[in-house]
Parts: structure tokens; C-alpha cells; sequence
């Protein structure tokens, strides 16, 4: 540049500078430092300079970065959502304006992922929520479910495991497992009187294999018990389920076969099923009414018996509370199911269950409390009213390896029952 004092000659080019919008502050100090009463000295004036060269450089870098995210998001999140991350992106660039910027748009952004991974949008406009089925496809978001699963919040806190003695299960996946294809074998011990017959322990071995929308379980045990599971997936909605037992020693147990066609809509499910060709058959169906009530009934046909129960089922979920109520009328007698569960936050969890029957009522209340901490800790208590108290603890020793210990004291019957649980696999 010409010094101030001398006017540039003919022959003296002049560089033109080519300045970007200053922020609000450098606006607010230049004015101040070329006022009458300001002078500003050649330090601060080349801190200003320093300063503006920071904030430019610190603008461009947080625009390559903000580009990379946005690449990255865009191939995982839906034109709404992405649209929402621009907005975002820039909106958080021009309030800071430092590199600090990249950070925060990156939380914002993940933070958004999150979310249009929870509830996203399809072609016809139909949201799909958390809730997945067997294959891992997501359900519409106000699909109520399964007939069966309708009071699954009160098992969930209710019916824990509680065995005597010790068992063992290890799983393992065999070969290089793919998002199509796996094989994943399951072995079994079990050192205890409950279940195991007169040989006080029993040995199972299962298999696990998934190949595409096809999924075969099949296990055999000690005790020459067979029992096989198939699901395959006919249409999307549609599931078609087969599980058969097979047990030649024990006549108190029959052979059974089930076949079971499940198809989910919307907002509501419905499913057909057959048992031991045609000795029993049953129809469900469920439908949601509003956004936290959800009714539905069953009806099946025993034709050999000459026997017809019709159960209706009623859930109202709404905040963390959820309460069902399961009527079934069969051979003039009715029987009454009530539960309650809550959801008290992340960490802790309530519930109560009780049956009413012609013959006996039940009743049980229980708790759940996950503790967040590296372990992955998880607690269950329950007291029922035949005087049973019931307690069980796991946690994660070391990743892909999880012990557990319960017991249950039966007050009534003056006995107890104490058992330890050893996992580890990879799946």
C-alpha cells in the first residue's frame, strides 16, 4: 500500500482488498476506534486484522466440515430432515462464526439422526415408529401390536426368571455372519430339580439360522425333547409362523404343532392360527382408536370339544402409564385379567397384575430398576399372593459375558429356592 502522505503515482498499481462482512463485535470496535474521542494504536489495530484473519479462516473450516456432515446425513436421514440440518448447520455457523461451530453442528446433527431413525416417513405417509418385528423392519408407529403381546409392559417387570440350581448358556456364531445370512448355535446347561425331570439336570442344544426374510430354530435336549420355530416373511406385513414340540417320553406333554399367519396394518394387527390340524382355531384381532386406547378380541373353536371362548382385551397407554384389561368367557364361566405397569423413568419401573377365575384369584406386584453403568445392572423384586417373594440381579462382568443370581422364599410352603445364571456369546 502508498504510504498516507503521498498520493500514488501514475505509474503505482493499487491492490484492491476485498473484504468479507464483519461480525457485529468488529463492527462495534471499529466505530468506537475511529470516533474523535478513540484513537486506536497500530497493536490493536493489528489485533483487529488478526482477529479477522481467525474468524475467516474459522468460518471456511467450519463450512468444510459442515459439507461432510451434511454428505454423511443425507444418506441417512429424509429430505425433510436433511432440510432440517441445513437450517440447523447454518443457523449455529452465523450465531458463532468460530470453529467451534463444526462441534456443535455435529451433536445437532447426530442428535437428528437419532430422531429420523426413531419416526420416519414413507412415500404413502405413513409413520413408522421404535417397535420392529422379527426381521428388524420397523412397524407403522401406531400399530398396536400383536393380540398376544397386548400386557407384555407388565411381563416385562413381572416375569423374570426364577430357577434353583445352576445354569449355563453359551452362544456362538459360526462362519462370517452377514446382515442376510447367520448361523448362531446355543448350548445349554442346567444343574437343578425344576424342569428337568428325574435326572436333576438336563443339556440342550440349539440352532439358530437366518437367511434373508427366513429364520429356522431348532433344539434338542437330554430329555429327547424336539421343538423347531420357523418364520418367514410372505409380503411386507405379513408373517407366516410354524412351531411344532415333540416329546416321546413324557405322556403328560403332547406333541403339538402350530401354524400361525400374522398380517399388520397401519393401526391395527389381526392373526389367524391353527393348532394339531384344525383341533383348534383361533382368530384375533386388534385395533387402535385413538393415539392411547386400543381394543380388541379373540374367538376360538375346539371342534372336537364342542367349545367356543371369546376373550376381549382393552389397553389405554398414555405417558409412561399403561393398563390392560383381558375378559374371556368360556363354558359359562368369565375370567377377569387386570394389569398395570408405569414407567417411572429411564431407570425404574412398576407393575401389578391380578387374575380373578371361577376357581382361584392371584394377584402379584413387582418392580425393574436398569442401572446405567458399565455393568449394564438389572434388578427385579416381585411379592405375589401366595406369599412368594421373589428377588433376581445380573450384570456384565466382562463384555459379552453376564451372571445373575435368584431366589424366591416361599412363605406359605416354607421353602425356598436359590439359582445362578452364567451367558456368553457373541449374539
Amino acid at each position: 500500500f502508498a504510504p498516507r502522505d503521498q498520493p500514488p503515482g501514475p505509474q503505482q498499481r493499487v491492490p484492491v482488498r476485498v473484504r468479507t462482512s464483519p461480525p457485529p463485535l468488529l463492527i462495534f470496535l471499529s466505530n468506537s476506534f475511529h470516533s474523535r474521542k478513540h484513537i486506536p494504536s497500530i497493536t490493536m489495530r493489528r489485533s483487529i486484522r488478526k482477529f479477522s484473519r481467525n474468524f475467516r479462516t474459522g468460518v471456511e473450516a467450519s463450512k468444510q466440515k459442515c459439507k461432510g456432515l451434511v454428505q454423511r446425513v443425507s444418506e441417512r436421514t429424509s429430505p425433510e430432515g436433511l432440510f432440517k440440518a441445513i437450517i440447523g448447520g447454518g443457523f449455529l455457523l452465523y450465531s458463532t462464526g468460530y470453529g467451534d461451530v463444526a462441534r456443535a453442528s455435529e451433536g445437532f446433527l447426530d442428535d437428528l439422526i437419532v430422531s429420523e431413525s426413531r419416526v420416519e416417513k414413507t412415500d404413502g405417509g405413513v409413520e413408522f415408529g421404535d417397535d420392529r418385528d422379527e426381521f428388524g423392519n420397523r412397524l407403522p408407529k401406531n400399530n398396536p401390536g400383536r393380540f398376544d403381546m397386548v400386557g407384555r409392559e407388565s411381563k416385562e417387570v413381572l416375569a423374570f426368571d426364577i430357577s434353583d440350581g445352576l445354569r449355563v448358556s453359551t452362544q456362538m456364531q459360526l462362519g462370517m455372519p452377514t446382515a442376510e445370512k447367520a448361523f448362531i448355535t446355543n448350548h445349554i446347561f442346567w444343574l437343578g430339580t425344576q424342569n428337568a425331570g428325574t435326572d436333576k439336570g438336563s443339556y440342550e442344544f440349539q440352532t439358530i439360522l437366518q437367511s434373508g426374510k427366513f429364520v429356522m430354530i431348532g433344539g434338542i435336549d437330554t430329555l429327547k425333547r424336539l421343538t423347531g420355530r420357523v418364520v418367514s416373511m410372505l409380503a411386507k406385513g405379513t408373517m407366516l409362523k410354524s412351531q411344532f414340540q415333540i416329546v416321546p417320553n413324557d405322556e403328560k406333554v403332547p406333541d403339538s404343532i402350530i401354524v400361525k399367519l400374522e398380517q399388520a396394518g397401519s393401526d391395527w394387527s389381526a392373526a389367524a392360527e391353527s393348532s394339531n390340524i384344525l383341533e383348534s382355531l383361533s382368530l384375533s384381532y386388534l385395533q387402535k382408536l385413538t393415539k392411547s386406547v386400543s381394543l380388541g378380541a379373540q374367538y376360538t373353536v375346539f371342534p372336537l370339544y364342542g367349545i367356543a371362548p371369546l376373550t376381549c382385551v382393552g389397553r389405554y397407554k398414555q405417558n409412561g402409564h399403561t393398563m390392560c384389561a383381558n375378559v374371556s368367557w368360556m363354558q359359562n364361566q368369565m375370567n377377569v385379567q387386570l394389569a398395570y405397569a408405569r414407567k417411572v423413568d429411564k431407570h425404574f419401573s412398576l407393575a401389578t397384575e391380578t387374575v380373578l377365575t371361577a376357581q382361584k384369584s392371584h394377584s402379584a406386584v413387582g418392580l425393574k430398576y436398569d442401572f446405567l453403568n458399565d455393568s449394564k445392572s438389572r434388578y427385579f423384586a416381585s411379592f405375589d399372593s401366595d406369599m412368594n417373594t421373589s428377588v433376581h440381579y445380573s450384570e456384565e462382568v466382562v463384555p459379552m459375558c453376564r451372571i445373575g443370581v435368584c431366589g424366591q422364599i416361599q412363605h406359605a410352603k416354607n421353602d425356598y429356592v436359590f439359582g445362578m445364571q452364567f451367558s456368553m456369546g457373541e449374539g
